[in-house]
């Protein structure tokens, strides 16, 4: 009796272990940003500018208002914020500068004129200019490492002069670069604002008939694998222009791709010219495919679309199963969604199916719980066994995160529940139910 009272006592502290966390989730009070522990209280009261826009879902047969709090979680202990001046008890907001804080609401990095987002690897995407080169309004990005400086130079760089001109290269710390160009009848004027407040300027005129070049990036994603897959401003029709950088800003592999998706899992899916193929951290081609469609590599293994059906490859391009799906989801936790004669199930990564094809509908599975409409028309969270170990009052639900998950209930209220399916926070206010 004893070893099997210790044993389970092993068994409740691995589970706790498993379950808890340290980091903050995000909530909203009246449109302020806030964050909460994993067991519900506020760690950080609600005080900065919710940003990130409320999506209106359907459920049955209401629209609810659901604030979109994905990009608000902390990354590597840093969030970007925005303060908040407050008058009239609150009844009066007016947005102040940007900051850099961490979970401890410390401000690492202050007096920022933009937000950036989350850090990756040390650094983090900021919108860094606004051109009139391109006559266009499409944003452009660059990256900003810890101190608030920019990763990479900003080059300027004359061909027939033979002379490279670099801006913004004796940024402060806490800063924030802005860099703008316009068009001029003598050429290009390129301006760069620095210092704090961004007082300090210094203005160059590229002049007309000189070739210049700008490593501002239409496209780029965080850094993964040590890279970030971007696409530079001078991308030219018919051109192949998606590459990877490194954290120093350089063409890693030298290559340039007619299309890439990011690194996932230590591989990147790209094409170039007519060859689609999967590429290591190295650069060096791994495999071909000819599917008509392949996805991210995740836990070990893709996706794959081919004549109206879904199948899985390895890391080999070797396919785990004859056998296809019509409808699947990535391998989460070790196990992905399929569909199999018009109901959900789950398969492992030889393709055998694991969790019988029984529900409505399905989702990924996040620390170890996933999301199903059962065939009562019911939301519950089931484990990698198939048992139900979360059948509340559910009409809409998030994966979890952290240890907590978003649910919606019938009465409209936003409540984070835990893996016991307790509620540790509600909302203060509906999420805005309307025919």
């Amino acid at each position: 009796m004893k070893k099997l009272t210790f044993f389970s006592m092993i068994i409740i502290f691995c589970s706790f272990s498993l379950f808890s966390n340290d980091e903050l989730t995000p909530i909203v009070e009246n449109n302020l940003l806030g964050y909460i522990n994993y067991e519900g209280n506020i760690e950080i009261t609600p005080q900065y500018k919710f940003h990130k826009i409320y999506k209106e879902t359907k459920i049955n047969g209401k629209i609810y208002r659901i604030p979109q709090l994905e990009e608000e979680y902390f990354s590597e202990d840093k969030h970007c914020i925005q303060k908040m001046k407050l008058y009239l008890w609150g009844l009066i907001k007016i947005p102040q500068d940007y900051a850099i804080i961490n979970q401890e609401n410390s401000v690492l990095i202050d007096d920022l004129d933009r937000g950036y987002m989350s850090y990756h690897e040390g650094l983090a995407k900021v919108e860094i200019m606004e051109s009139y080169i391109y006559n266009d309004s499409d944003p452009e990005y660059g990256f900003v490492n810890e101190r608030g400086h920019p990763a990479f130079p900003i080059n300027i760089q004359s061909k027939d002069a033979e002379e490279t001109m670099i801006l913004n290269k004796d940024v402060r710390p806490n800063t924030s670069p802005v860099v703008t160009a316009k068009m001029i009848p003598t050429g290009i004027q390129i301006i760069s604002k620095t210092g704090r407040k961004n007082k300090e300027e210094n203005t160059i005129t590229v002049l007309k008939g000189l070739n210049y070049y700008t490593p501002f990036l239409s496209i780029a994603t965080n850094f993964i694998d040590g890279y970030a897959l971007v696409m530079s401003k001078d991308y030219k029709a018919g051109e192949d222009n998606y590459f990877f950088i490194n954290t120093n800003g350089i063409n890693q592999f030298q290559t340039r791709y007619t299309w890439a998706s990011k690194f996932s899992d230590g591989m990147a899916n790209v094409k170039l010219n007519d060859k689609k193929f999967y590429i290591d951290t190295n650069g060096k081609k791994v495999f071909e495919y000819k599917y008509a469609k392949a996805y991210d590599f995740s836990n070990g293994y893709a996706r794959f679309y081919q004549d109206g059906v879904f199948g899985f490859i390895n890391k080999k391009g070797k396919e785990i199963s004859k056998q296809r799906w019509l409808e699947s989801g990535d391998f989460h936790d070790s196990l992905a969604f399929v569909m199999i004669d018009d109901y959900f199930g789950y398969i492992d990564k030889d393709g055998n199916t694991v969790i019988d094809a029984k529900y409505m509908y399905a989702r990924d599975f996040s620390e170890g719980l996933a999301l199903v409409k059962n065939q009562m028309n019911k939301w519950e969270y089931i484990d990698k066994d198939g048992k139900s170990v979360i059948s509340a009052d559910i009409i809409y639900g998030q994966p979890f995160r952290n240890g907590l998950a978003l649910i919606i209930n019938s009465d409209g209220m936003g409540q984070y529940i835990n893996h016991k399916g307790e509620i540790v926070y509600e909302f203060p206010k509906r999420f805005g139910a309307k025919q």
